[in-house]
C-alpha cells in the first residue's frame, strides 16, 4: 500500500542590505545612508513582500540617525508612512521603523529603499565601525537566520523580541 507525504512549504522572502556613504569625515552631517535592498536573487524566496515587517537599524558607533532628513527612498509596497522611533544600545543608536498594522507590503525586489541617513560625530574615532539591519515579519516567514542564533545579536537591539525575528545582514561605515 504506497503511502503519500506532502509537505507544504510556507512562503518565504528575502531582503539585502545597502550602504551608501559619499562622506567619512568626524563631523560630518548627511555622511550617507544604509537600506535595505532587494536581495541577491532573494535567495530562493518564494515570495517578494513582507506584510507589515518593523525593521531595525543599528546604527554605526559614532553615527546618529539624521531626523531632519528622515526616511527617504519609499518602497513600493509602502502606502502608509512607518511609525519612527529611536533608542540606544550602548553606544549605538538604533532606529525602529514599524510597518505593523499598515497592511502595507513591503517589496523585497526594490533597490535601495527605506533609507536613513547618518550624521558622524565630531568627537569620532577614526576607524570602521558595523551596521546591522534586523526585521521582525510576524506575517512571513524569511530566508534569513533568526537574529537569537547569530553570535552578534543583542535582544536589547529588537526592544527584547525574539520570535520571528531575523538578521538581514550587516555592512561597515567607515570612519577617517
Amino acid at each position: 500500500d504506497p503511502t503519500c507525504t506532502q509537505v507544504v512549504k510556507e512562503k518565504s522572502a528575502a531582503f539585502g542590505t545597502y550602504g551608501y556613504q559619499p562622506k567619512n569625515s568626524a563631523g560630518s552631517t548627511d555622511s550617507g545612508y544604509i537600506s535595505i535592498y532587494r536581495s541577491s536573487g532573494s535567495i530562493d524566496a518564494t515570495a517578494h513582500e513582507v506584510e507589515d515587517p518593523i525593521f531595525y537599524y543599528v546604527l554605526p558607533r559614532w553615527t546618529t540617525y539624521n531626523e531632519q532628513i528622515g526616511l527617504t527612498g519609499k518602497n513600493s509596497g509602502a502606502k502608509i508612512d512607518p511609525k519612527i522611533t529611536t533608542f540606544w544600545v550602548g553606544d549605538s543608536e538604533v532606529v525602529k521603523i514599524d510597518y505593523s498594522g499598515t497592511g502595507d507590503k513591503i517589496s523585497t525586489m526594490d533597490n535601495a529603499n527605506t533609507q536613513i541617513h547618518l550624521d558622524i560625530s565630531p568627537l569620532a574615532d577614526p576607524g570602521a565601525y558595523r551596521y546591522t539591519i534586523y526585521v521582525e515579519s510576524q506575517k512571513t516567514a524569511l530566508n534569513h537566520d533568526l537574529a537569537s542564533t547569530t553570535s552578534d545579536f543583542n535582544p536589547a537591539f529588537t526592544e527584547n523580541k525574539t520570535d520571528r525575528v531575523y538578521k538581514i545582514d550587516s555592512g561597515q561605515w567607515n570612519i577617517g
